[in-house]
């Protein structure tokens, strides 16, 4: 099969960019051939002033990108066009391209973009859903996107122009999402539910070699309010038998130091940002994973790789982590930003050696059923055999 796959890759490495990419690597391991057609947000910084200007129209729509994506199908005559990220630089134009042609289209809704213009319905560290619920024009009187109230009424309007053409309900096939949580978001944001599908991002599984059960609770992530660094620290601190291991980087590093030196909580200790071999022995000597976010995460890959190391996780009720994560089989869950709760189910983890055992089985074999690249190969295959059933 010939997959057409187009990404706007985002200025800082994240999440999504390594995803697409290792798409790409399996679909080529399996024989396919991908036809990539990439675009770099970092370039913006090169722009002159006026090509700057012009991106404020091209985030709507884009005549090169039209005209670049029609002469790659003309020539190459992809079966299929897999669209992740089309924010700024390719543009909705992609879809017209591809329907023109009569090109199916897949889209992978890694975020919540189309509900939303900062894509992560946050404001101000809390969950906000007003452009779902209202109008996409809120996010400019707050300045959601970058904080700019100009580039949020580019974003904005982009999202509204192409509502009113019902270009995402007519010119696209597929959606895939991540959970059953996002599949409801969606359809509650007018998407059709007919056209959504749950797929699973995947991993490869983390060669771990076990050291013991783990001798301290271990958190991965960005260093920030909507993580729930808040709400872990102020517990942990009263869990001084506990010993957490706090690894990543981001805006709150500073304050955690200081509030650790200052109220001298020496159980709890920084790591500060780490690389992959770091973050492998780090889940190798951990007795769980916490993950205490007060957000809609995606699939974190933090989380992924723990239950692919047989490594429990304790998450925060909320999202996709109440997915993600069986309570009391693969994990336990707690309510979000309840400090309570969260020492409860964690001395619970951290204490009972029989369960905690059971729980690392399960993990596990959770990974082994759901999330491997064979898993995610097979699930994507047929997605792409479905749209091309149903031109059929």
């Amino acid at each position: 099969m010939k997959i057409l796959i187009v990404h706007n890759k985002y200025r800082y490495k994240g999440g999504e960019n390594t995803v697409v990419q290792e798409e790409i690597n399996l679909l080529e391991n399996y024989g396919h051939t991908v036809i990539p057609y990439m675009r770099d947000s970092r370039d913006i910084a090169q722009f002159t002033f006026k090509e700057k200007l012009q991106l404020l129209q091209q985030t709507t729509w884009s005549d090169q990108v039209y005209a670049d994506i029609t002469n790659i199908i003309k020539s190459a005559q992809p079966d299929v066009a897999h669209i992740h990220n089309t924010l700024p630089l390719v543009s909705p134009s992609v879809y017209y391209a591809c329907a023109q042609l009569d090109v199916p289209v897949v889209q992978t809704l890694h975020n919540f973009r189309l509900l939303c213009p900062s894509a992560t319905f946050l404001k101000d560290g809390k969950i906000c859903e007003k452009c779902r619920e209202r109008t996409l024009f809120d996010s400019v009187y707050y300045g959601c996107y970058r904080n700019s109230r100009i580039q949020s009424a580019v974003v904005a309007n982009m999202l509204h122009q192409h509502r009113k053409r019902q270009t995402f309900n007519r010119l696209i096939d597929a959606f895939i999402v991540l959970t059953e949580f996002h599949k409801s978001k969606f359809i509650q944001g007018g998407l059709p539910g007919n056209k959504i599908l749950t797929r699973a991002n995947f991993t490869r599984p983390v060669q771990v070699q076990r050291k013991g059960q783990g001798d301290f609770v271990l958190f991965v992530g960005r260093l920030s309010p909507e993580k729930g660094l808040g709400t872990l620290v102020n517990a942990w601190k009263n869990l001084p038998d506990i010993p957490l291991k706090i690894a990543g980087g981001g805006p709150m590093i500073d304050a955690i130091g200081t509030k650790l030196q200052t109220e001298n909580i020496d159980h709890i200790e920084l790591q500060g940002f780490v690389n992959s071999k770091k973050r492998t022995d780090l889940l190798a000597r951990a007795r769980f994973l916490v993950v205490p976010s007060n957000w809609y995460e995606g699939m974190p890959t933090v989380v992924l790789e723990a239950l692919a190391a047989g490594v429990p996780v304790l998450a925060s009720r909320i999202g996709s982590l109440a997915e993600l994560i069986k309570d009391g089989k693969t994990g336990c869950l707690f309510e979000p930003m309840h400090e309570l709760d969260l020492q409860e189910k964690a001395r619970t983890m951290f204490f009972d050696d029989d369960r905690l055992r059971q729980m690392r089985l399960a993990a596990k074999a959770e990974f082994e059923q759901l999330y491997t690249p064979e898993v995610g190969y097979k699930s994507l295959m047929q997605i792409y055999n479905k749209v091309l059933q149903n031109r059929d």
